[in-house]
């Protein structure tokens, strides 16, 4: 399910998501860019959305430690990238049919 088209354009809280819902609408995905005097420095890699990973079971049983979801983000490829996955070359990549 998009989540952004099911709550009118605003995401819904997290107990709402399962896993495999996707948005479109996060355009930015946080990484640590850098650590500057004991800090880490923050930045964000362009991505076409997010996926939510998090077992929907772990979601709607939410407790205390457990107040995180897992999102992985979603990239465009080229068609080279995609064969290279197709073919098994990428390990760290994942073709959805």
């Amino acid at each position: 399910m998009d989540l952004a088209s099911e709550g009118g354009g605003a995401l819904p809280t997290a107990p709402e998501w399962e896993q495999g819902d996707y948005t479109l609408s996060i355009r930015s995905f946080p990484v640590v860019d850098d650590l500057e005097d004991g800090e880490l420095v923050l930045g964000g890699d362009p991505v076409a959305g997010v996926v939510v990973v998090t077992q929907t079971c772990d979601i709607v049983n939410t407790a205390a430690g457990k107040e995180h979801v897992v999102l992985c983000p979603l990239v465009e490829l080229s068609e080279a990238s995609i064969d290279a996955v197709r073919k098994g070359r990428t390990p760290a990549a994942a073709v959805s049919c």
